[in-house]
């Protein structure tokens, strides 16, 4: 939300991170992801969780930190050439 000087609000938006979602061009407007849904998906990420507590789990049985779980999402979704391209 952003407000004036008097305290109201000027603007309201929701935000919403798809998958890892650290990237900031995968950072959607609610508007956008209900104008098509569909379009957004990139299929199934090989470490899918909807918790923290899931994917710390998922970090312990699979031996591998949260920064390689979320790495492999990331470059699932984008590929290896974009995602790196994001981070440097």
């Amino acid at each position: 939300m952003a407000t004036d000087r008097q305290g109201d609000v000027v603007l309201k938006e929701t935000y919403y991170s798809i998958r890892g979602g650290f990237i900031l061009k995968f950072i959607l407007k609610e508007e956008e992801i209900s104008r098509n849904p569909k379009e957004n998906a990139k299929g199934p990420v090989p470490y899918p969780f909807k918790t923290a507590h899931e994917m710390l789990l998922m970090a312990k049985n699979s031996r591998k930190s949260i920064a390689q779980l979320k790495r492999e999402n990331e470059v699932s979704q984008i590929g290896h050439e974009e995602f790196t391209r994001g981070i440097t």
